[in-house]
């Protein structure tokens, strides 16, 4: 019998609406090994992944208080091996090419198929 068990991952959601915040939050929930905190701003954002170093950051392109392109240079700086997911409204292919050019590992368009989130998260898992 194996008695390894897996460690607890960090995930951070960050977006500014609350309930894109809390869709990402129950897909995330379904998966026991995972652990997930919500940031509305930047500034939470900076705190929360300095503070749990999540493996998987899901990002609002689009905050109020600061482009999410530049929030993902930022993450990108400080924790290069973790893997970002951008969300966009802009259902745009440059947007997500420019995103993905930024550092990304990649994006999903507003309003997103939870189906395609639990994929990601499920390849996120299998390579981290």
């Amino acid at each position: 019998m194996d008695m390894t068990r897996k460690a607890v991952s960090n995930v951070l959601v960050i977006d500014d609406q609350a309930e894109i915040r809390s869709v990402l939050s129950r897909v995330i929930k379904d998966y026991p090994d995972l652990r997930v905190s919500e940031a509305a701003t930047p500034e939470t954002a900076r705190q929360l992944w300095r503070k749990l170093q999540p493996g998987l950051i899901f990002l609002d392109l689009y905050l109020p208080e600061l482009d999410g392109l530049k929030l993902l240079a930022e993450i990108k700086k400080e924790a290069f091996d973790t893997h970002v997911i951008v969300v966009t409204g802009q259902h745009d292919v440059e947007t997500g090419k420019e995103a993905l050019e930024a550092g990304a590992w990649d994006y999903i368009d507003k309003p997103f198929d939870v189906k395609r989130v639990r994929e990601l998260v499920e390849l996120w898992m299998a390579v981290a």
